[in-house]
This record gives structure tokens, C-alpha cells and sequence, in this order.
């Protein structure tokens, strides 16, 4: 593909600076969202976590060998079984076992270590603080959080808990709403990611990091091992989930997504999803006890828009959970002030009338078997019988989107840590970007040249997200700068401030969808600023693009100009697969296909796009009767050969799906309009959207 337009260089260009020297994002002057300093760290952290990765799959974590699995894990493969089946198998087993410890160290560091009774800030998080002000990309600067304060050195994690909370960071949305609903996060809003200090401590040559002070602290406070390559046991226990008698297990046993653990106390088989389902439970019994809707707690996705990531003014999942549950909550009446009032037999709601019922969670869990998906199932169905044919199409079709909304969440998160997304599974997709920079040369000391520029394009990038509506897909060398800057703590608020929308970090898109974005983001920049925007940087032809880049000041003509820009971009393509311009696409979602069309894909095996305007990929599972069941960041055909795409909450369908599953002809297809919002009964000026 050709791009078109002037030289590349974009220093001094009139759309990007004001006259004090300024970025200008979005009409609004600001100082740089990013420091280089900051880049070069970040760069010398992937490089830790790169030979980190290194030592477990190849290095001396090898020698220490995972245990065998434990006799109380049915249902799998024997040890010996495993061995035949090739050193590769043996590598990802270790790495993910690896990768599920370390998310279990990142949960002891929350507790132990930064929440401990001497090293706790008094610090209290209100959920309505994520409230924003109107008009807030218009108005100063401001928040109701003090400055961040900067983890001391004798508090810094082990290198595999930095990775964990790493990934955290590049997942914001997520990040953001869990620190306001778990009190036990609310120190995250308190310290800043130490970027910088964490970069000092990684030795120059050898890529080794050591906190001397941090060392013997961490070993009193969580009795581990700070080096994680040298724990003193490869068992952990898991709680049974009846009898809540510990288990013991190993993190082999852990790292795939279907283990069953028998209980030596009570003989109940614990599986993935018998936790999952606890932690519902556990969750929807704190929002029984909440009071105002507007500041009490949710549930997963409750809190911050999955569209927008604008906090929700009234709590979404409350007219699914109202007919089920019984709670002590008040009403929010958004519409014409934030008026009180106790739920009654004469409230309505988005789906008319609330009959009250007066169940427990525990019922539901009960006749669910203890069993997630059971229980998504049962909730949305005893909703709709209860509801009868008083319910429209629509309706329907909005009932099933909620609850596919706040079930995903439970479906998907990882039964052993407390946040909403499976970081395990975010850590290894991390790790394709990780892949692609090193090809490039950018891990070694010095190997990315021209911080600046890849700066400076990340604000034109913003600049342009905050004026368009279409998803944008970000360059590998936009992408670094981009995760750089979600690292810091104010990056939610600086959205918003300066983009008027949450720009979130979807790392789950299907690769032909992102392949047409990045055609579009490449028109809308050439139209913006009259630069290429896919050139090639690879160390090896990088001399070979600034000479060329010079020869083209020579040629007056437009049209010869961008002709030659042209074949300089179409060179480009035919010399390397892979440059600091191409798109970076490190979690692309891959569709099955010809070998061809994989080849074709092979440039955007990963993804890191701008999701503000597009439907959250979410295909159903094949039988479409569990709500939120289903493959994240997947576009597909049904079964009618219809083009379906469809979002966490199950809209933007593309077509009709049989309504025998539950899904409908969607009436709101294509963009998102107010309509749409008030449809739900939700804040369209203050509020998150649903859509």
C-alpha cells in the first residue's frame, strides 16, 4: 500500500504546535504527554522482561523442574504423557505456569507489601469521583486526586509482579474502574508505575534486576523469594470452593483453563469456573448492600463504559439485578437532576414496571451447581420469563446485551486474582509486541533512533483521534509511545482532557477489521498533515530513507513528489516485513484461512487499535444460549452468511441472528446515536453509553 503526501518529518508543523512551543491536541495546548527519558526506559524494561522470558524457556529455570501434576488435578494429562509431546509444549506449559505465579505474586505485593499496615496511605476513592465535570476537554485541568507518589525503592516489586502490573496498565479501562471497586486497589490511584526507578535498577549489560533494599522486605512481608527464577516451591494452594479448606496444587496444574481439583476434606471437585462463579456471588452480595446506585458498588463493567469509558451515572446492570435480587439501594433518576428514591412496586426502569423479587445470590449459585455459565443463563432467562411478552424486540434485544455485558466479565477473568481481565492471558499477548520491537533492533541499548519523532507522531495521532469517529491503528513506533503513556497515572483524565473520549487499549481485534483500519488511519493523516504515514526505519535501510528523504526536497512538482513518495513507500514494503511505521497490531484475533490470506495477515499479527468508535468484537459462542460466552475481539459470518460483528454488550449486528437464541435484528445498527442512549435510560451528557 502507497502513501502519499509531503516528507516525513512533521517538526514545526503548524496543525501539531502553538506559538509558545505547545503540542496542539485537539485544539488544545499542552506540554508533551510523554518524555523521551521515559521512552528509553520503557524500552530497557521490555528488554528485562524480553530475557526474563528468556531464562524460563531456555536458562537455568529450566533445571529447576515444575512438579509433576498433583493427584488431586483429574481430568489431565500425566507428566509422562506431557513429555512425548515435544520441548515447544514444554515451553509454554512452563512459561504460562510462570506467568500464573508471578499474577499470584502480583496479588501478594497488593496485599502485603504495598497495603501493609506501615507503608498504607490514607487515601479513600469515592466511585462517583470518575464522574467527569461537563465540557471537562474545555476546562482546566483538573481532578479530585492528589499527585501520585512515587513507590521508595525499599517498596519496589520483583520483576515478574513489574510485569504483571505492566500489563495491567496497558489494559486502562480495566485498570482504572478495578482501583475504584476494589478498595483493596485503591492504593494503584496513590502510586505512579516506577517506570524510571525499576529502569535504574536493570543492569546496563546483563539486563539483571536487583533492589538490595526491596530484597529482605519483600522476603518478611510475603515469605517468597524475591528473584523469581529461584522460588523456594513450584506448589501454591487453591481454596475449595465449598468447604474453603486450602488444596494443594501445583502452578503446572494451574496453567491450563480446565483443571479440577478434588477436595482431600470434603471430595467436591473445584474447577475454573466454580470460582468464578464464588467470586459473582461475592460480588453481587457487596452490591446488596449498597445504598445510593449512583456511589455504591458495581459489578464488573458497571462502572466505566466498555464504549466510552465514561463513568456511569446510573448503574447499568441495575434493571437485570432489581428483578432478581433483593438490595437496600436507592434509585438514581438521571433525567432532570439526580433525584433519590427507594425501589417500590411503582418504580420503572428501562423495561417498565420493576417487580421486585427477594432471592439470594446464594439461590442462584445453588441451583446454577456452583457453575458460571449456569448461572449467566439462568439470570437472563428468569429475567425474560418474568417479563413475559411485555418486553419489545428491542427491549429483548437490550436485555440480552446487558446481561452478555456483566456476565463476560465473570466468564473470562482469571479464577486466582481479583481484576477483571486475565492478565495472564494479556501478559503473553504482550509479549508478540515485545517480538516485533526486538526484531527491529529496539531492545538493544540505543537501538530506536529517533525518540523524538515516534513522540511527536504520537501526538499527531492523538490529534486526529480526538477529531475523527473511525478506529485508528497505531504504528509500531506510536504503539511504544502510546504504552508509555498509559503507564502513567493520569493518562484516563489526560483523554479526556485533551481528546473529549476515552481512548482505550483493545488488544483483541480480528485482523481483516484492522486491516481496513489502518487504511483509514492512513487517509486521515495524509488528508491532516500531508506526510506519509507507513515509512520504512528498520536499521538496515534507515540510511537508505534519509538519503532518499533528501532527494525528494529536490523535486518541486506535487505530483512528482508524491509519485516518488510512492515508490519509496511500495519499496519499503517489498524490503521488510516489518518497520517501526508498519501497524502495530500485537493481539490481532486470527480467522482461520487460506495460506494466502495468512500471508497477507502476517503484518498485522498483532494489534494495539483505537477502538473509541468501532462495535467490541464479541462473537457468541456457537450455540448462542450463554450470555457473554463467547471469543473477544472476533468478526465472523453466521450461519446465514450474514456479516456479523458484535460488541461486549452483543450489539452492532451486521444482519439478523436467529431469535431463537436469543438474538435479534438489531435496531441500532450502524454508528451510535443519542437515541440509542436514552433508549437505556442512561445520562447522555454525563454519563457512559452503552453503545
Amino acid at each position: 500500500m502507497a502513501n502519499t503526501g509531503g516528507t516525513f518529518d512533521l517538526s514545526g508543523h503548524k496543525k501539531l504546535f502553538g506559538k509558545d512551543g505547545k503540542y496542539i491536541v485537539a485544539g488544545i495546548p499542552t506540554d508533551a504527554l510523554v518524555e523521551q527519558s521515559l521512552v528509553s526506559d520503557h524500552l530497557k524494561l521490555l528488554s528485562a522482561f524480553d530475557t526474563l522470558r528468556a531464562s524460563v524457556l531456555y536458562g537455568e529455570y529450566v533445571d529447576e523442574i515444575l512438579p509433576s501434576y498433583t493427584e488431586a488435578v483429574q481430568g489431565m494429562v500425566s507428566s509422562a504423557e506431557k513429555a512425548q509431546k515435544g520441548s515447544s509444549e514444554q515451553n509454554c506449559t512452563r512459561w504460562i505456569a510462570f506467568l500464573t505465579r508471578a499474577l499470584a505474586r502480583f496479588e501478594t505485593y497488593i496485599s502485603q507489601v504495598l497495603n501493609h499496615a506501615n507503608t498504607q496511605a490514607e487515601f479513600h476513592l469515592q466511585l462517583n469521583d470518575l464522574d467527569l465535570p461537563p465540557f471537562f476537554a474545555e476546562s482546566e485541568y483538573t481532578n479530585k486526586m492528589p499527585d501520585p507518589l512515587v513507590v521508595p525503592d525499599r517498596l519496589l516489586p520483583p520483576l515478574d509482579v513489574l510485569m504483571i502490573w505492566h500489563t495491567y496498565l496497558l489494559n486502562p479501562s480495566r485498570y482504572n474502574e478495578d482501583i475504584y471497586l476494589a478498595s483493596h486497589r485503591s492504593i494503584f490511584a496513590r502510586y505512579e508505575f516506577p517506570l524510571a526507578k525499576a529502569a535504574r535498577m536493570i543492569d546496563n549489560y546483563t539486563l539483571e534486576y536487583s533492589v538490595a533494599v526491596a530484597e529482605p522486605i519483600w522476603g518478611n512481608l510475603t515469605g517468597e523469594s524475591f528473584d523469581p527464577l529461584h522460588a523456594p516451591s513450584n506448589m501454591t494452594s487453591v481454596a475449595c470452593h465449598v468447604c474453603e479448606q486450602p488444596q494443594s496444587v501445583s502452578w503446572e496444574d494451574l496453567c491450563t483453563g480446565d483443571w479440577r481439583i478434588k477436595c482431600a476434606d470434603c471430595n467436591i471437585i473445584t474447577t475454573p469456573s466454580n470460582m468464578r462463579a464464588k467470586k459473582w456471588v461475592e460480588h453481587v452480595e457487596r452490591w446488596q448492600q449498597g445504598t445510593s446506585d449512583m456511589c455504591s458498588y458495581r459489578l464488573h463493567g458497571g462502572a466505566l463504559s466498555a464504549y466510552n469509558g465514561r463513568f456511569f451515572t446510573t448503574d447499568p446492570y441495575a434493571p437485570i439485578l432489581n428483578r432478581v435480587f433483593a438490595s437496600g439501594r436507592v434509585q438514581n433518576n438521571a433525567v432532570g437532576g439526580m433525584t433519590q428514591r427507594i425501589l417500590g412496586e411503582s418504580t420503572r426502569d428501562v423495561y417498565g414496571k420493576v417487580k421486585l423479587e427477594r432471592k439470594l445470590p446464594r439461590e442462584v449459585y445453588e441451583a446454577a451447581g456452583h457453575d458460571m455459565e449456569a448461572i449467566s443463563q439462568i439470570l437472563y432467562e428468569s429475567v425474560q420469563a418474568d417479563m413475559g411478552r411485555k418486553l419489545s424486540q428491542k427491549q429483548h434485544h437490550d436485555l440480552y446485551r446487558r446481561t452478555s455485558l456483566m456476565m463476560s466479565y465473570y466468564l473470562e477473568l482469571h479464577p486466582l486474582s481479583a481484576a477483571s481481565i486475565d492478565l495472564v492471558a494479556a501478559t503473553e499477548r504482550q509479549f508478540r509486541f515485545i517480538e516485533s520491537i526486538k526484531k527491529l533492533g529496539w531492545l538493544a541499548p540505543g537501538g530506536m533512533p529517533n525518540l523524538d519523532n515516534a513522540i511527536l507522531r504520537y501526538h499527531a495521532w492523538l490529534n486526529i483521534a480526538g477529531k475523527g469517529t473511525k478506529m485508528l491503528c497505531p504504528t509500531l513506533d506510536i504503539d511504544l509511545v502510546w504504552h508509555t503513556h498509559q503507564l502513567a497515572r493520569f493518562y484516563y483524565w489526560d483523554m479526556f482532557r485533551l481528546v473529549s473520549r476515552f481512548v482505550d487499549h483493545n488488544d483483541r481485534v480480528e485482523k481483516t477489521f484492522l486491516r481496513g483500519s489502518f487504511n483509514d488511519t492512513v487517509d486521515i493523516w495524509v488528508r491532516e498533515y500531508n506526510r506519509p504515514y507507513s515509512v520504512c526505519g528498520c536499521n538496515e535501510h534507515r540510511s537508505k530513507y534519509e538519503t532518499t528523504k533528501k532527494l525528494l526536497s529536490h523535486f518541486k512538482g506535487k505530483a512528482r513528489k508524491k509519485d516518488s513518495e510512492g515508490e519509496i513507500a511500495n519499496a519499503n514494503e517489498d524490503v521488510t516485513p516489518l518497520h517501526p511505521t508498519y501497524p502495530s497490531v500485537h493481539s490481532a484475533v486470527t480467522k482461520r484461512g487460506s495460506e494466502a490470506e495468512q500471508e497477507r495477515n502476517d503484518v498485522f499479527d498483532h494489534v494495539s487499535p483505537y477502538p473509541e468508535m468501532e462495535p467490541f468484537f464479541f462473537k457468541p459462542a456457537e450455540d448462542c444460549t450463554v450470555p457473554g460466552k463467547g471469543t473477544a475481539g472476533v468478526s465472523s459470518e453466521n450461519v446465514d452468511g450474514n456479516a456479523s460483528a458484535v460488541c461486549m454488550q452483543g450489539a452492532y449486528l451486521y444482519g439478523s441472528h436467529c431469535s431463537s437464541s436469543g438474538w435479534y435484528s438489531d435496531p441500532y445498527s450502524g454508528a451510535p446515536h443519542i437515541a440509542a442512549n436514552t433508549a437505556l435510560g442512561l445520562s447522555v451528557d454525563a454519563g457512559g453509553s452503552m453503545f
